[in-house]
């Protein structure tokens, strides 16, 4: 468990990874990412079509 105290205190850190948080997402930053993901796939579709295959 993250939150357990353990002798090692970087324990945490190695089972998470490196993105990983020990706080939960707000929902603002739940609807960013979305809006985000949706952005930069519209504008790879864009760019996409724009080339001559």
């Amino acid at each position: 468990v993250l939150t357990a105290a353990t002798a090692d205190p970087l324990a945490a850190v190695r089972q998470m990874g490196p993105l990983g948080s020990l706080s939960e997402p707000s929902l603002w930053m739940l609807v960013y990412t979305l809006l985000y993901a949706c952005v930069a796939l519209a504008l790879a579709v864009r760019i996409f079509n724009g080339r001559d295959l």
